[in-house]
């Protein structure tokens, strides 16, 4: 089950693989292509582009008013806190409010207490789009994925390991971003700080 919804349509996949096949089985693999090559894409961003989707955020409090939330936030569903001892304590998520576009948290009352775990659900925004940057990234990479498979008719690996035990060959495909691809997609990527 994929993690994240692709925003690439199973079309706009196939007009760029020149491909009008409309046999289910066929159809059902390209989906999977597309949903594990968003996967990869999205984890690298560290970020996700799927409007609506629920997200859990986990943190220690600070004795700040103030929280960097991980994604950008359309709407606080739940919150909670968990003292030392493990306890946990439903709080009123109309004390919080969203500010810098959903980025940041604000506790109108009190702080987010350093003795505390603070365990946040959010919605992201219903009208959050996926760059079009982001999405082509998504097709080429699901396209070298085809190419690569047996489906798509050979082995082209960009990244090979290879071993020779017990008179056996052995080999590993690595599915690794190219230097063109972490360019185009460095400006949407989530940076620690």
């Amino acid at each position: 089950m994929p993690t994240y919804t692709s925003p690439v349509s199973l079309a706009d996949f196939q007009a760029y693989i020149n491909d009008t096949s409309d046999d289910e089985d066929i159809l059902a693999f390209y989906q999977s292509l597309l949903d594990r090559s968003t996967e990869r894409v999205y984890t690298y961003l560290d970020k996700d582009f799927t409007a609506e989707a629920e997200k859990k955020e986990v943190f220690w409090g600070t004795d700040s008013k103030y929280h960097k939330l991980h994604q950008v936030a359309g709407a606080i569903t739940a919150w909670q806190t968990i003292d030392r001892e493990g306890t946990p304590t439903p709080m009123d998520t109309s004390e919080l409010l969203l500010f810098d576009n959903g980025r940041l948290l604000y506790r109108k009352e009190g702080t987010f207490e350093s003795q505390f775990e603070h365990h946040l659900t959010y919605e992201l925004p219903a009208d959050l789009t996926c760059p079009e940057t982001v999405q082509q990234v998504i097709i080429e990479i699901a396209a070298v994925m085809l190419r690569e498979s047996t489906k798509g008719g050979g082995m082209l690996g960009e990244n090979s390991e290879w071993s020779r035990e017990n008179n056996s060959s052995i080999g590993q495909h690595f599915y690794e971003l190219s230097d063109r691809h972490r360019e185009l997609l460095f400006s949407y990527r989530r940076l620690a700080i």
